[in-house]
């Protein structure tokens, strides 16, 4: 009996421990806000800036933006850890509703899925995006080409 309150505990401390991690990681994105501001905007139009300015410009609000969009979704991430947490999900995958390992939990504390379910997923999408890029070379060539990449994708896949 010791030991199952023991396990218990300790499940409750580790619970505890990634809340933390979840709260200091969610204050720091908030923190460290990258959101493009009117300014970065303006600067587009700034007549006396030359062409190379502009690009360099342009190029650096691009990489802002998606490190922006990267906060934004791993916010929204966090938000949905500390919802399962209060429903008591927090730490069951979500597709085959069995235990996320402690140390994908402690690498990252919003994880959704177990490791295998999560590698499952990755190599669906490679393969989704593998068959939409297929897909769109092969519409945009003509009937003689398409042809060939046909036989050349049937070759492929026997």
């Amino acid at each position: 009996m010791g030991t199952r309150r023991q396990s218990a505990r300790l499940r409750q401390k580790t619970l505890e421990r990634l809340h933390t991690a979840l709260t200091e990681r969610y204050r720091i994105l908030l923190e460290n806000d990258e959101t493009p501001s009117v300014r970065d905007q303006r600067s587009l139009r700034c007549e006396t800036a030359d062409v190379l300015d502009m690009a360099a410009s342009a190029s650096d609000r691009e990489i802002r933006c998606r490190v922006a969009m990267n906060h934004w979704q791993e916010l929204v991430c966090i938000e949905d850890a500390f919802r399962r947490i209060k429903d008591g999900t927090y730490g069951i995958c979500e597709a085959c509703g069995g235990r996320i390992r402690v140390p994908r939990l402690r690498a990252m504390p919003y994880a959704r899925f177990c490791l295998p379910c999560q590698q499952e997923r990755e190599r669906s999408a490679d393969v989704e995006a593998a068959v939409a890029s297929w897909e769109t070379v092969r519409a945009s060539c003509g009937d003689e080409s398409r042809s060939q990449l046909e036989s050349m994708g049937s070759a492929v896949r026997y």
